[in-house]
């Protein structure tokens, strides 16, 4: 018994050792800032690690948004604010290993690794990538394999980055210059790809393909991959396939926007995009290959020809393309080649176009509460500076009854800088009643020292964005809705305001509708709820209601008014004169099913025809009231 006992034991150690054959090549990612004096100081040391260590180790550099400018940050905002936010990053420089041990860069060891490399896995992982031959496409092809069962959130993550970028000069406050292994692109998305569990001996093969951009050049173009548990975070194995082009060229040209371009409007889904071509090489350019495209959209070709001595520029406008989404939309336009050779630089020869095409009216009710996750919504349009402004947050929702709101943040723009949401266009063309644009919001400026000019704008404009007309502006402590504060501003359920904006003027037309954010260097703005009502009487509404009335009306002192829901609503009260401007407001908040009353007070308001509106999730409803004292 005790021979067959020990025969079983060595046999059981035998397997796992057979199942845990692979060493686990270390997982090393850094949080990082071209404007972050702490990481100048520690990557020279911690790079010098890394490259001593390079056979097992896979690095992974994010470059953050904080403390001051950095351009790389800028190429891929939603991929490293997700992985700040996986890792719940709050200063830099910053380090995580395997996905699961924190760590100074600066501080960064060899054993530190060599532990991490001989705890042995079962997981293999092998990573290729190869190019079109326009070298405007990688893909990525990646097999995972266990030797034994495995469970767990598993998620394939697979970045492509640069791994090797040298500035003339520092392109931040720090004074580096030199950059490894930056993140271009998460594919499909930071958040990887669910691998479902593994059987032992199981291989899962996945194929990427993403248009590349942002490369300052190609030949540094690399891939690492990487098997994840997300439940604790920690990492069962990574890869990386080394740059392999050997792409013949140089910097001959550069591409900008048209400054007429820069950030477009349109109602017409038909736009000629135009751009600035330089010749920043020191031979002539007679030729060049320029590629563009809409999104994701296949590219379409166009071949310049014409004569640029160096230093020289021109405007080129390209072929007419047609916008067939609705909403915000990336225009982007490549120079690929010239007579010159091949363009490997890509930042220089490319250029980006937003180009926010309202061309769908569509009839109220028009809104959106920020919960399916798509930000912007479809139909809806975001101008931003260089990537900040308006984000979709899932920290705080409208008055604590969702998670999600869109948000706009103050901080991270400059003073002055204006970004704006644009709604779908309001077609009011059947409208002959009430008509209300209407939102929820919450704001704090930052205290210290008191950067209170903060600022939101409800414009709406009839002609496609050539005049606006403003209808809703409040600045400073006329927007906070809590007390001001130093940190990272998150409403509660309480600091919340309901606002009404009576749009009746423009029945008739069909309407353009933007809330604009100017940027105080304050704090965070969070806008929820936003919806168009319109009505076609004073008294029929779409909320539905049993009873609506004033009492007494006409009334020459306080009146009250009186309605029945005939479930339970959350309800914002507005109150509007014969020119539509707002006299009054009340948010009376989440109310039960029946009958309720809530004072008109009319000692304030002069003699006159007002309207009274409430507000709910499912419409608007609109009474008239007489005040004759």
């Amino acid at each position: 018994m005790k021979k067959l006992t020990l025969l079983f034991a060595l046999a059981l150690i035998s397997f796992q050792l057979s199942a845990q054959q692979y060493n686990r090549r270390v997982m090393v990612e850094e949080f990082t800032q071209a404007s972050c004096g702490p990481c100048a100081s520690a990557n020279p040391s911690f790079n010098a690690t890394l490259f001593a260590n390079a056979d097992k180790v896979t690095p992974l550099k994010y470059q953050v948004w904080w403390p001051g400018f950095d351009p790389m940050y800028l190429h891929n905002t939603p991929d490293v604010d997700n992985r700040v936010a996986y890792y719940d990053v709050s200063g830099v420089p910053a380090g995580i290993e395997s996905g699961s041990t924190e760590f100074y860069p600066g501080s960064y060891s060899a054993a530190s690794i060599d532990a991490v490399y001989n705890s042995m896995t079962p997981v293999n992982i092998v990573v290729n990538h190869s190019f079109d031959a326009a070298y405007e496409n990688v893909t990525v092809t990646v097999d995972v394999t266990s030797d034994d069962a495995i469970s767990g959130n598993l998620r394939l993550r697979v970045a492509v980055a640069e791994r090797e970028i040298v500035f003339a000069t520092a392109p931040g406050s720090n004074g580096e210059k030199e950059f490894y292994d930056v993140m271009k692109k998460m594919l499909p998305s930071a958040d990887g790809t669910e691998t479902g569990d593994f059987a032992a001996g199981e291989t899962k093969s996945y194929t990427f393909t993403w248009k590349m951009k942002n490369f300052y050049d190609l030949n540094e173009v690399e891939v690492v991959a990487w098997l994840q548990d997300d439940d604790t975070k920690g990492v069962w194995q990574s890869a990386i396939s080394e740059p392999n082009a050997s792409i013949p060229g140089g910097n001959f040209v550069s591409a900008s926007v048209n400054a007429a371009l820069a950030s477009q409007i349109t109602c017409d889904p038909v736009l000629a995009p135009a751009f600035i071509l330089k010749n920043v090489g020191t031979d002539e350019l007679t030729s060049a290959t320029v590629s563009y495209w809409i999104n994701n959209d296949p590219s379409a070709t166009y071949d310049w020809s014409g004569s640029l001595m160096a230093g020289q520029s021109t405007a080129v406008t390209l072929p007419d393309v047609t916008f067939t989404d609705g909403g915000t939309n990336t225009l982007t336009i490549a120079i690929t080649n010239t007579n010159n050779g091949a363009q490997i630089n890509q930042v220089d020869a490319a250029t980006e176009i937003t180009v926010v095409a309202l061309i769908d009216p569509t009839a109220p009710p028009v809104g959106d509460d920020f919960e399916s996750g798509a930000f912007p919504a479809a139909g809806w349009g975001v101008k931003n500076e260089a990537g900040t402004g308006w984000t979709l947050s899932t920290a705080a929702g409208g008055y604590g009854a969702s998670p999600s709101s869109a948000r706009c943040n103050f901080y991270a723009l400059t003073n002055g800088q204006t970004v704006s949401l644009y709604m779908p266009i309001v077609d009011l063309t059947s409208a002959t009643g009430a008509s209300m644009i209407t939102w929820d919001h919450a704001h704090t400026y930052y205290s210290a020292p008191n950067y209170r000019d903060d600022r939101l704008i409800l414009e709406v404009s009839t002609d496609c964005g050539a005049t606006w007309d403003n209808l809703w502006d409040k600045i400073g402590d006329g927007l906070i809705t809590a007390p001001p504060q130093t940190a990272v501003f998150v409403p509660n359920a309480s600091q919340w305001v309901s606002d009404t904006v009576d749009v009746s003027n423009y029945n008739g037309s069909e309407l353009m509708v933007r809330f604009r954010a100017v940027s105080g260097y304050g704090n965070m703005l969070y806008v929820d709820n936003i919806n168009s009502s319109s009505v076609t009487s004073g008294t029929v509404a779409l909320l539905p209601l049993s009873e609506f009335k004033v009492v007494p009306n006409p009334s020459s002192s306080n009146a009250q008014l009186r309605f029945n829901i005939d479930q339970p609503e959350s309800i914002a009260m507005s109150v509007y004169n014969n020119l539509g401007v707002l006299v009054a407001q009340q948010h009376l908040g989440d109310l039960a099913a029946g009958m309720h009353t809530t004072q008109l007070e009319s000692f304030n308001l002069p003699n006159g025809t007002y309207r009274v509106v409430l507000q709910g999730k499912q419409g608007v409803a609109s009474i008239q009231w007489v005040v004759a004292k």
